[in-house]
């Protein structure tokens, strides 16, 4: 049977996922905003930003994707 310890770590692990995906979507929506903001305005630099910003979303959909298969691998442990 699993302690109170793990199941505070395995809350304290998601809520983890959960700020990075929340972090994601933030800079999405910002992304979103901002490349329209480009277009109508013609602004290439403007533009650079928002494909510039893509890479930290990648980082943090690879860190997701991670983080979830090691709390699965984890959990599955557990049962």
């Amino acid at each position: 049977m699993a302690s109170e310890h793990t199941y505070k770590e395995y809350d304290n692990e998601l809520e983890s996922v959960r700020a990075k995906v929340l972090e994601m979507g933030g800079i999405v929506e910002e992304q979103l905003v901002n490349s329209i903001e480009a277009l109508i305005k013609s602004d290439t630099q403007m533009a650079q930003g928002v494909m510039d910003s893509d890479q930290r979303v990648n980082e943090l959909e690879i860190e997701v994707d991670e983080d979830c298969s090691r709390i699965d691998r984890k959990s599955t442990r557990l049962n």
